[in-house]
């Protein structure tokens, strides 16, 4: 199982960072660079469930349970190098991308590929796959904009967001309505909608937000 994980991410140039249990990590645009590495660790993900479909195969016929597995994708920023102690290190990433990655994996169907919204956003353009927008999930600590790639259209779903709130003052004059809402008051943004403190919604307020 985990030669077909190592084979795949092989085949489109990334490194093999480490092994935890039975799941790997995998990285790019590290110790070389690469421009196209959000594309190559997608085409990556995408062999590794190839061959663990072939693997399956060749398990079936031997009457050995089959296997899946899921997997995650983010990119983003992360400290690269030895890392350790004086006597044990190796060289390794650490960072929030690296946890949202492990947040994805953790998200992803057995079988399928959970990528977050700054991959969906590099890849998009550059591909004809079908996209399922999971909307903001909350995996432990990490809040993230998750979308699932679909293999099979049987792989579609929809589960819980978690909306995002934002607290800020709005400073300035604000448009009169039903509900008397002023300006300089605390109120709440959405990431769709302005909230004004009278439980009002609607794009009334006239002012800069600040954060």
């Amino acid at each position: 199982v985990l030669d077909a994980q190592v084979d795949a991410e092989n085949q489109y140039s990334g490194v093999t960072d480490k092994f935890i249990g039975d799941a790997g990590m995998f990285h790019w645009n590290t110790i070389i660079p690469q421009e196209d590495h959000h594309n190559l660790a997608l085409q990556a993900a995408l062999q590794m469930q190839e061959n663990l479909k072939e693997l399956n195969k060749k398990f079936v016929k031997e009457g050995i349970p089959e296997v899946a597995c899921g997997v995650g994708l983010n990119s983003g920023i992360c400290v690269a190098g030895n890392l350790g102690a004086r006597d044990r290190f190796a060289f390794s990433l650490i960072g929030t991308p690296c946890n949202i990655a492990a947040r994805l994996e953790a998200l992803a169907q057995p079988n399928g590929i959970s990528i977050s919204k700054s991959v969906y956003d590099l890849v998009v353009p550059k591909t004809k796959m079908t996209f399922n927008d999971l909307g903001v999930q909350k995996v432990k600590q990490n809040e993230f904009h998750a979308f699932d790639i679909l293999l099979d259209p049987s792989q579609k779903r929809k589960i819980k967001t978690k909306k995002i709130y934002v607290t800020s003052r709005l400073v300035g004059n604000s448009s009169t309505h039903s509900g008397g809402c002023t300006g300089g008051q605390t109120g709440t943004l959405t990431c769709d909608d302005t909230v004004c403190p009278m439980g009002q919604i609607g794009p009334h307020w006239r002012g800069t937000p600040q954060y």
